[in-house]
């Protein structure tokens, strides 16, 4: 009864846990700037006013296809622009389906600013000269299928050939039955805290970019496809007002990350090997430059990804009560210091402790004295007895040490019990 008693309570603490998750992240979430339920839609023209789908974007059962058919793009935009009040966090559900292989296709999730970079010439969603950030889905000659983020600056034309990605993991999406979700937080007030999670998993996180701070931006979704049939749809889209618990899930279960190798061929041989290419291969440094940058990189990385605030708390609370301790232990020590008062930690404390040295010294000598004694037996002649005699002291000698040792701790024990109580 005990046991069905424990874990009906067990449930009910973790369905009002639930509960208060739940509600903390419905106060943040943001309906104006989210879609709406697409399989409950009853006027889409209406709830779907705050929307702008361009090229040959289709509503069917529940879900935007930006790509229909072969050789189509499709885009999906918010109409109103949106500023970053305090954080920001933003959920696309979304999936490939139709195709898997090599394509020239993608699907690309937009944070731009203001109207700059409008056109399709990027995956179907901007202009090259786009100001923001890009995450791009595609299937990558060198990486495979991965998720990469851009920066652009409006000024300089983008070529998703020759750009450089400032963070990067591996993805499987193509051909897929189950919708994925991508989750990008953005926390100013974290030291601009900037972190993707592909369901569930942080594919990268980082402090080092200021991500449209109090500025307003323009969100949407874009996809092109080219001789495949390979379908990108959007089901879900919710946006955030601040950082709901989802995006504090510690980086247990990291995602796979590119890497980048050179091919070395022994000219005497011919035998080809891989060797990772280091941040400071191509200026020559040493390996010992490589082996700490690359410690120092993991150490980072562990530290960011594993989300160290909590553990951090509890160091804090654990400093906090040792110091109470502490001053506890020096109040008594003044109190015993000038003999006034409550305490009274004078010889009568430490009587027992003495007498037990004293014992100590007693079967020292008592020792002593047996080993001089077997001494003269044996050389008299004592013979067998002798020999008994000093079997049976090597085994005794042990056993007295181990009752005093078992004593001292018991009289330790004993002491810290009484200082407990007086506290």
């Amino acid at each position: 009864m005990n046991l069905i008693n424990d874990l009906i309570w067990l449930y009910v603490c973790i369905w009002i846990v639930q509960a208060k998750v739940t509600s903390s992240d419905a106060l943040k979430w943001n309906r104006d700037f989210s879609l709406p339920n697409l399989l409950e839609l009853t006027d889409p023209q209406k709830e779907l006013s705050q929307w702008s789908l361009k090229d040959k974007v289709k509503l069917e059962e529940g879900r935007f296809v930006l790509t229909p058919g072969k050789n189509t793009k499709g885009s999906l935009w918010l109409k109103p622009d949106y500023r970053i009040q305090d954080a920001l966090t933003v959920e696309w559900t979304f999936r490939s389906f139709g195709f898997r292989g090599s394509t020239k296709g993608g699907l690309a999730f937009w944070f731009k600013q203001g109207n700059s970079g409008d056109g399709t010439e990027v995956f179907g969603g901007s202009s090259k000269k786009f100001d923001g950030l890009m995450i791009l889905l595609r299937l990558d000659d060198k990486l495979g299928e991965s998720v990469t983020a851009y920066l652009n600056d409006g000024a300089t034309n983008f070529d998703a050939k020759s750009a450089s990605h400032f963070a990067s993991c591996l993805f499987q999406y193509q051909d897929s039955m189950v919708p994925s979700t991508l989750r990008l937080t953005y926390d100013p007030q974290d030291d601009h805290l900037l972190k993707l999670q592909m369901d569930n998993r942080v594919c990268f996180q980082t402090r080092k970019i200021k991500f449209m701070d109090k500025t307003p931006f323009r969100i949407g979704a874009s996809a092109v496809n080219d001789a495949s049939k390979e379908s990108f749809e959007i089901l879900k889209m919710k946006l955030y007002d601040g950082v709901i618990e989802d995006s504090l899930i510690p980086n247990v279960n990291p995602m796979g990350q590119p890497r980048v190798v050179t091919k070395v061929v022994n000219t005497q041989t011919g035998e080809e090997s891989f060797k990772e290419r280091m941040p400071f291969y191509d200026k020559g440094e040493s390996i010992t430059s490589n082996e700490l940058f690359e410690k120092m990189n993991r150490l980072e990385g562990k530290i960011m990804a594993n989300d160290i605030n909590p553990l951090l708390t509890k160091m804090n609370k654990i400093v906090e009560n040792e110091r109470e301790l502490f001053e506890q232990l020096r109040q008594v020590l003044d109190l015993n210091k000038a003999g006034g008062g409550g305490l009274d930690l004078g010889d009568d404390s430490f009587k027992d402790f003495l007498s037990m040295n004293a014992n100590l010294d007693k079967l020292i000598k008592e020792q002593q004295r047996f080993r001089l004694e077997s001494k003269l037996h044996g050389e008299g002649g004592g013979g067998g007895h002798s020999e008994i005699f000093s079997k049976i002291i090597l085994w005794l000698v042990p056993l007295i040490f181990a009752m005093i040792t078992l004593t001292y701790y018991m009289f330790r024990i004993n002491q810290d019990i009484k200082k407990v109580k007086l506290l």
